[in-house]
């Protein structure tokens, strides 16, 4: 079953204090681009968790939401696998009830597994359904199995630090015009397959813009807005083979670019990285 999409019917209650949440006013200059190879730099994860905010990463507080909920999925998840439970925000996801429920996504290399309502209550069910997922195929009506599509994260966080507030914004704001520009191109096109999120911290201030590429779990770093068009014509062409995530033998997005991959350890990254290199 796909995940419903409500609309709001009422005011959205936040879940953190407002009073904490920052929006970015950069008081200086940000520090110049970082040089070099981000390649590396990603911690080894089975999987990457997203608990859908409503509002966006610019009005997160530094330290990041937090809620009940977000704290059991961080101490769950880090036994699932993952690196983190990253709170984001995707337009066109939106819930009604913020009390004491939220969305959640899990992305790993079985696919994406979207539970329209996580809980105290449930966390149990939620937990075995996301372990079914991770070890395999599953039967759970709430999998979301869909026949190509592209999920792009940027870290937008700029109360964490001001290079995501700066950068990252200006990567996703790009990315959302060369998609939209991708769309009017080629109205039956495959970028209608591709959605932008933003997320908040990921890790490697220094390396922003961050994006986080799903299906294929692709970790990229130090983009700049005219890197939009390259990086949506690479997810287009993958639509349009029905590629899958990526795994330890595939070459990577864009050498300059990479971080590293979901699924792969260090070692694993770094041979990859310099097997690619030869081969370019």
């Amino acid at each position: 079953m796909l995940l419903r999409v409500r609309h709001f019917s009422r005011p959205r209650k936040r879940i953190w204090n407002k009073s904490l949440s920052t929006t970015h006013r950069p008081d200086s200059e940000s520090p110049p681009y970082f040089v070099g190879h981000p390649v590396g730099t990603v911690k080894p994860h089975r999987c990457s968790i997203f608990l859908h905010a409503n509002e966006p990463p610019s009005s997160f507080p530094k330290a990041g939401p937090s809620s009940p909920i977000s704290r059991e999925i961080q101490l769950r998840g880090s036994q699932w696998g993952s690196s983190a439970a990253n709170f984001c925000w995707m337009e066109h996801f939106a819930s009604e009830d913020w009390f004491g429920r939220q969305p959640m996504t899990v992305y790993s290399r079985n696919g994406k597994l979207d539970i329209p309502e996580v809980s105290l209550e449930n966390i149990d069910e939620v937990e075995h359904k996301v372990l079914s997922f991770l070890d395999g195929p599953t039967t759970d009506v709430e999998r979301v199995v869909e026949s190509g599509y592209a999920d792009l994260y940027v870290c937008t966080h700029g109360a964490r630090d001001c290079r995501c507030g700066e950068r990252g914004q200006q990567m996703y704001d790009a990315l959302l015009r060369t998609v939209e520009e991708e769309k009017l191109r080629s109205p039956n096109g495959v970028a209608h397959r591709i959605r932008i999120g933003a997320t908040g911290h990921v890790g490697g201030h220094q390396f922003a813009a961050n994006v986080i590429v799903f299906p294929h779990g692709e970790w990229l770093g130090c983009l700049k807005p005219e890197d939009s068009g390259w990086l949506v014509s690479r997810i287009c062409a993958d639509l349009e083979r029905n590629t899958k995530s990526y795994g330890p033998s595939d070459s990577p997005f864009h050498l300059e670019h990479w971080r590293g991959r979901m699924g792969m350890s260090k070692e694993e990254t770094m041979q990859l990285y310099e097997a690619s290199r030869q081969d370019s």
